[in-house]
Parts: structure tokens; sequence; C-alpha cells
């Protein structure tokens, strides 16, 4: 099966501060599929390195650089509204 994962989690270097993150159990997934690396911040045009930015309680920044938060999860929203399963790091175990 294919599988987008955060390359963040597969240890590729594109986090805000560069440093790797490699999450447990997410090597494993490439025994089993094929897991496709993405970085959701690098595809909108982010550098890396680049000052943090999180999603808090369900309320992301808006992205029109206000400072205001608007609900929403990002693009994990958008995937789920469109059929695609979304899981996140804490529930790789549910991955056959």
């Amino acid at each position: 099966m294919k599988l987008l994962v955060s390359a963040c989690l597969m240890g590729v270097s594109c986090r805000y501060n560069t440093l790797p993150a490699t999450a447990p159990g997410v090597p494993a997934l490439a025994g089993r599929h094929a897991p496709i690396p993405v970085c959701p911040e690098q595809l909108g045009g982010l550098p890396t390195p680049r000052e943090p930015a999180e999603i808090r309680y369900g309320r992301i920044y808006g992205g029109c650089f206000s400072g205001t938060l608007t609900d929403g999860n990002g693009i994990a929203a958008l995937l789920a509204e469109n059929g695609v399963r979304v899981l996140g790091q804490s529930q790789i175990d549910k991955i056959p």
C-alpha cells in the first residue's frame, strides 16, 4: 500500500530546525508498504530552517501573516474531506 508519510518522521532533515525526528514504527512501514515522504511546509514554499509553526488544539495560523488563529488541521483536513484516511504518528500501529 502507498502511504503519504511526513518526511520528517522518516528522518528527512526538513523540520523547522533541521533536526531529525524519526518516529518509532515509521521505519518499519517501509518493509510492509511503499511510504512516500512528503513535507507540506516545504511544498508550500517554506524554507528549511524556518521559524516554528504549530497546530494546537485544532487551531492553526490562517496563512495570511496576521497572527490570527483559525479552526482546522491544515492539509490533513483537506485530505480527510476527500476520502483519504489520515492517521497521526501515535496511530502507526493501526496501519495493517
